[in-house]
């Protein structure tokens, strides 16, 4: 399907304004989720554990691609685990 073919969700000459943007204008899922605290102090122990993890990479292994890609399924682990925590119903 070519991009003339495809429905239009934005037109780029169409001014942005906040009222797009506001929470409620949202899909569900692209929404912010404000965090009850039980959430939050989960999101910072998982962030502890994490950057206790990215510091052992540091520390024990050399740069490269295997590394890399270590550093960047971490990053995507991280943000799943969070993402779930805000989630939580």
């Amino acid at each position: 399907m070519s991009q003339q073919d495809s429905p239009m969700v934005y037109d780029e000459n169409e001014e942005l304004t906040e009222e797009m943007f506001k929470n409620e204008n949202l899909h569900k899922l692209a929404q912010y989720t404000e965090c009850n605290e039980t959430q939050k102090m989960k999101i910072n122990a998982i962030r502890y554990a994490f950057s206790e993890m990215y510091k052992c990479i540091d520390e024990f292994c050399d740069d490269s691609r295997e590394t890399s890609l270590a550093r960047t399924k971490l990053e995507e682990a991280q943000m799943w685990a969070i993402k779930g925590i805000t989630r939580e119903v």
